[in-house]
């Protein structure tokens, strides 16, 4: 709700430094209380990773990211698939419950979202060189490629745009070593600039082709 209030506020304030948020001054213990719920309730912070990415974008220091990679600025989030960060073009991803992606340009902070899915979001990925992005939702047995598009002479913000959708492997019962059924968690990973790989929870891989 902070980060809401902040946003909005800023959005309608002719200076928009002079807006100031409290979480700003507590993101240490912010972010450490978001690093404890990820290990005592991974599935609770996954569905509702939308919001928590909207903090953790408001909270970590942005500046840092041109020496240190995401996951080095906050580990925990290496356990979660559904969230990419494309250092080239300075976008972070998150994939939601609802399937839909919201894109946070650092650059200018600020965010779009698209409906990618009809389901769940399961994995994103952002190609090498940030020209695309790769969405897949296990339960709609797709994978979607989404491109962003400066608007016109490079001013404002781009838009994403649906390049292609391709079948891919649906979800199943993924089981732990004790027998209890896990949440099904499966990797996009890009191979190069035209193909990227889906590493399913059972061993498994498929390529895809743009």
């Amino acid at each position: 709700m902070e980060v809401a209030r902040y946003n909005s506020a800023a959005q309608h304030q002719t200076i928009q430094h002079n807006v100031v948020s409290p979480l700003i001054r507590s993101r240490t213990e912010v972010l450490r209380i978001i690093e404890q719920l990820t290990e005592k309730q991974y599935n609770d912070v996954a569905d509702l990773i939308i919001p928590v990415g909207d903090i953790l974008v408001h909270c970590l220091d942005i500046q840092l990211l041109k020496q240190h990679s995401l996951a080095e600025l906050f580990p925990p989030i290496a356990k979660f698939y559904m969230i990419a960060y494309c250092p080239t073009s300075r976008r972070i991803a998150f994939g939601g419950k609802n399937g839909s992606i919201v894109m946070h340009e650092l650059k200018t902070m600020k965010s779009q979202t698209v409906q990618a899915h009809n389901n769940p979001i399961t994995a994103v990925a952002f190609s090498q060189d940030g020209k695309f992005l790769a969405a897949y939702a296990s339960k709609d047995a797709k994978i979607t490629f989404w491109q962003a598009q400066q608007s016109f002479l490079g001013m404002g913000q781009s838009q994403m745009r649906l390049v292609k959708t391709l079948a891919a492997p649906t979800e199943f019962a993924v089981l732990s070593p004790g027998g209890t059924y896990q949440p099904f968690r499966a990797r996009l990973v890009w191979i190069n600039a035209k193909s990227l790989t889906l590493m399913l929870p059972n061993g498994r891989e498929n390529r895809f082709q743009i």
